[in-house]
């Protein structure tokens, strides 16, 4: 999704610091507004700049909340300043007369802003990550499993490409595969791509997250970290939600790697 904004900010000089937006977004095709805040600086030219922006068109509604950090570069005798954006987001997407999906992502833009508040915004912000979860776990269990879905909304292919959580020693892309009527698991050492428009379903008895050597079993309504790795949106922070799943079972995966 590519974000084009025009708007008007507080001044330079103002004690809190505030900007209402208008704009467009491409893929999908929306008329967007919002706003934002901005904390004063928390290092030099370093700030943080959460918004709010709601876009309208493509026979849906998408409300993004952005936790984005703004790095200022001054110009020398110049009015204008030029800032780079990067920060984690959280997307709902209400179809007409349809349902709302929840994603997560990762933004990543630049602006250029005068001194008097005007100022101008591209962001780039294309994978969403869509409902992460994984199953309890019995107490003595080295490993689980991690499933979500991945919705590429930009123009170019990404690629899954690693992973971690303080949970686990560490994380490892497999998929299932049928040999001679026996499912078993293999790794995939290139990640797994995910191409423009596309969504990608990890899910038991297809593509998966492996998490290997834990250090804790997994509870029933239990909330564990994760980062997800992606070739070119960078990594992203998410979730997994610890749930019973009647479509889970994973038998033979235990088997399968009780060498880790």
């Amino acid at each position: 999704m590519l974000v084009v904004c025009l708007g008007l900010a507080s001044s330079a000089n103002a004690q809190v610091h505030y900007g209402l937006r208008l704009g467009v977004s491409g893929d999908p095709g929306q008329f967007v507004v919002g706003g934002h805040i901005e904390t004063k600086e928390l290092i030099e030219h370093l700030t943080f700049r959460p918004n709010l922006e709601v876009g309208f068109g493509d026979n849906s509604t998408l409300t993004a909340l952005n936790f984005e950090f703004a790095y200022r570069i001054n110009l020398d005798n110049k009015p204008w300043w030029i800032y780079i954006l990067a920060g984690p987001a959280a997307v709902w997407n209400h179809q007409d007369g349809g349902d709302t999906d929840f994603g997560g992502g990762f933004n990543v833009g630049v602006g250029v802003q005068h001194r008097k508040g005007l100022f101008a915004e591209f962001k780039v912000g294309a994978i969403d990550i869509g409902h992460p979860w994984s199953r309890p776990t019995p107490k003595d269990a080295n490993i689980a499993g991690g499933y979500l879905t991945i919705t590429n909304k930009g123009k170019t292919a990404d690629r899954l490409i690693g992973g971690a959580s303080p949970v686990a020693g560490q994380i490892e892309m497999h998929e299932v595969v049928d040999v001679d009527g026996m499912s078993k698991t293999r790794p995939l050492a290139n990640g797994i791509e995910i191409k423009p428009g596309k969504t990608v379903e990890l899910k038991p008895g297809s593509y998966r997250l492996l998490m290997l050597g834990l250090k804790e079993p997994f509870q029933l309504g239990q909330k564990v970290k994760g980062t997800l790795v992606f070739e070119k949106a960078g990594p992203v922070e998410i979730v997994y939600n610890i749930e019973e799943n009647a479509g889970a079972a994973v038998s033979g995966v235990t088997q399968q790697h009780k060498h880790h």
